[in-house]
């Protein structure tokens, strides 16, 4: 009896280790996981062809909201903190500001902000490595993707893609109209022209 008790709990551990053999043998092979953010029709995705053999890239996500689009750092700066508003409203609220992270110039993250409802345009607000701020205004945030942000000349501006029709945009004219009519606040216009 002893002896069947001890070749049982062998089997078992056998069988155990096993199993844990191939279950670590399938991660290994499953590739990049997913994310579970929430995207909207902003949201850029690049999945890589099935026969492709390198792995997809993974895009950090700074925020933890409702709504996420892919954005693109060409400020020539680092930014370390972003803060997101509704293009009329007055303040910046801690429900849409992040900090705590690295988006290095020339890269990507997925910016993920809890959307106020029936608001597409809306401010960000880059804070970069060099403790400086950068104004975008007035962009829509929902129905655009491959967003870019810029800084030329004491302006933010983005470039993009308009989901619904293909084209590639910019809205650096509206940018500098936005900033002429923005009251100048120093402590949100630190490197805009004001």
């Amino acid at each position: 009896m002893k002896r069947f008790r001890t070749t049982l709990v062998i089997t078992v551990c056998c069988v155990g280790l096993f199993a844990l053999a191939l279950t670590v043998c399938g991660c290994m092979q499953g590739g990049t996981p997913e994310k579970s953010a929430v995207t909207s029709s902003a949201a850029t995705s690049s999945a890589a062809p099935s026969n492709s053999a390198a792995p997809v890239p993974t895009v950090p996500v700074i925020g933890a909201g409702d709504t996420t689009v892919q954005v693109r750092n060409e400020t020539g700066s680092d930014i370390i903190g972003v803060r997101i508003k509704p293009a009329g409203d007055a303040s910046y609220t801690a429900e849409n500001t992040f900090d705590g992270f690295v988006f290095e110039n020339g890269t990507s993250v997925d910016l993920s902000f809890t959307r106020q409802p029936e608001t597409q345009s809306y401010d960000v607000l880059l804070l970069t490595a060099e403790d400086s701020k950068i104004a975008v205004r007035d962009i829509d945030l929902v129905d655009t993707k491959d967003i870019v942000f810029h800084f030329d000349e004491g302006i933010g501006y983005i470039t993009y893609t308009d989901a619904s029709t293909g084209q590639e945009l910019d809205n650096r004219a509206e940018a500098i109209g936005a900033e002429e009519d923005a009251p100048a606040v120093s402590r949100d216009l630190e490197t805009q022209r004001g």
